[in-house]
């Protein structure tokens, strides 16, 4: 899986405004659902934790959301540790959130 593909691909502006440091925002991605159910949201632009914090990649850190269980790999990034479903994780290598998802069957076609 390659998620600065995956972020190419799904590049949107939200119309009007200006956000985060004078840029203009970047609508949210939609969760990311895996073969076996696993989901979680991955999310890169200006406003996000990832490496570079710009609108356009490629990434080597990402922001991850609340995934649907617990991911041992992004366990160090966690905002709050005790609620590993309920937290955001900064700065997430994009390989271990590649790898996650190829451990769980891969991206689920839309």
């Amino acid at each position: 899986m390659d998620l600065n593909k995956y972020f190419t691909d799904n590049y949107t502006f939200l119309s009007g405004g200006q956000g985060y440091r004078g840029s203009s925002l970047i609508k949210n991605r939609d969760r990311i659902k895996c073969v076996d159910g696993f989901s979680l949201s991955v999310q890169a632009s200006r406003t996000h934790y990832c490496r570079p914090r710009e609108n356009e990649g490629p990434y080597s850190a990402v922001e991850v959301g609340y995934p649907s269980e617990r991911v041992e790999s992004f366990m160090p990034f966690a905002e709050d540790a005790d609620n590993p479903l309920d937290t955001v994780y900064a700065w997430v290598p994009i390989e271990l959130v590649e790898e996650a998802i190829e451990s769980h069957g891969g991206m689920k076609e839309v």
